[in-house]
């Protein structure tokens, strides 16, 4: 097997900043260093988010924390978040509608930014402000917490410390400020008021059943299930930042050979899974039962599996040898390649026969156990990622 290459693999590197001046002592903290770095872009994002979280604290409360949580744990988006503009006006809001209850955030926000030791907006400029915002609320951990609280925290996402933030906990009618971290976050409720430009839901590939028995020469192949035990992303950061999105593809062969001779070939992507901070820390299983490909047949001799941790931002090339059997008996090879935006190295990335997978891949599960894992042989792709890659033989 050919490992794929990897290029242009992005870093996260932490740079020691050495100023000569006449500032004070004070003036070289972190978060002031990291200000003056920032791209007008960055820094307007972090100025929206330093807003609202300034907004919120002014009315939250234990019925407030409340309704952020309900709509949180509805589940409806991806990794434990809510969109602000999902609570502003929760009457345009998918998620609202699976949540019953009183609109407390929506009257406290519009309360406080309305009046005149707030922003004196209208409520057409609070519309034009916040309705397509990508202010995000997330709340990690948060099935470690259940039932109503009075003690919470809320921070503001600092967006140039990946590790650590500066918070404040609201706890019996009183409020303190905190350091908010990894540690701090599984112990105690927070809410963390960040970035996200894409936070969408995700449709997994359904399995399809398929008729008994056993032809050796038609197989579907899925991806089963998976575990990740390490972060991959940080707790603070705008836009990557929280669980790990792992997304699966297959490289395969065509018929249709370049002029060079070599087969060319497509990606199909196969599948994604989202892992919380929780899942990661727990060692979770999670179920995945996506289809990497619907028919594997004999004459697909060489494919790719790939697996990656998807990001908003840098860039890793996947690439391996695909091969396929020509209808005059030879086989044509090549070598593809695609680009996906990823701050990590890939998760895996190899190129297997056919021949092989079916021999060693020792995962025939009959199909009458097809709900669960426990029966399923786990492969190791790296130190912290097991998946399995069960095959169905059928009869068309």
């Amino acid at each position: 097997m050919n490992t794929c290459k990897v290029n242009g693999v992005f870093k996260r590197l932490t740079f020691l900043l050495l100023l000569v001046g006449s500032c004070t002592e004070s003036d070289f903290t972190p978060e002031h260093l990291a200000d003056n770095a920032k791209s007008p872009q960055v820094r307007s994002t972090s100025d929206e988010i330093k807003q609202v979280t300034e907004t919120v604290r002014t009315f939250i409360d234990k019925q407030v924390f409340a309704e952020i949580t309900s709509y949180i744990k509805t589940g409806y988006y991806h990794d434990e978040r809510v969109k602000l503009s999902d609570l502003v006006f929760p009457e345009r809001s998918a998620v609202a509608k699976q949540i019953q209850g009183a609109s407390n955030f929506k009257a406290g926000f519009f309360k406080h930014v309305s009046e005149p030791n707030g922003r004196t907006m209208s409520p057409a400029q609070v519309d034009a402000a916040y309705s397509k915002s990508n202010v995000v609320f997330y709340f990690p951990y948060s099935d470690y917490f259940q039932g109503e609280t009075n003690d919470f925290t809320i921070v503001a996402d600092p967006g140039n410390n990946p590790n650590v933030a500066t918070g404040i906990r609201f706890a019996n009618g009183t409020s303190t400020e905190v350091r908010v971290d990894e540690t701090y976050v599984q112990k105690n409720p927070t809410i963390i008021v960040t970035f996200n430009a894409e936070l969408n839901r995700s449709e997994l590939g359904k399995k399809s059943g398929k008729s008994s028995g056993f032809d050796n020469s038609l197989v579907e192949v899925s991806i089963g299930c998976a575990r990740l035990t390490e972060q991959k992303d940080p707790l603070f950061g705008f836009n990557n930042s929280g669980g790990s999105e792992i997304r699966f593809a297959r490289g395969a062969a065509t018929l249709a050979l370049g002029s060079n001779g070599q087969v060319t070939g497509n990606w199909f992507f196969s599948g994604e899974v989202f892992f919380s901070r929780s899942d990661i820390s727990n060692h979770r299983i999670k179920g995945i039962n996506t289809i990497w490909d619907p028919n594997w047949t004999e004459d697909k001799e060489k494919q790719i599996l790939a697996i990656w941790e998807e990001d908003n931002t840098g860039s890793i090339t996947l690439s391996g040898e695909v091969s396929i059997k020509l209808s005059d008996g030879t086989t044509a090879k090549g070598t593809i390649s695609i680009t996906r935006q990823s701050e990590d190295e890939p998760i895996y990335c190899h190129d297997w026969r056919r021949i092989d997978y079916i021999n060693k891949v020792d995962t025939y599960v009959d199909q009458h156990n097809l709900g669960g894992c426990e029966n399923w042989w786990f492969i190791p792709a790296a130190t912290y990622f097991i998946y399995t890659w069960p095959f169905y033989p059928w009869i068309p």
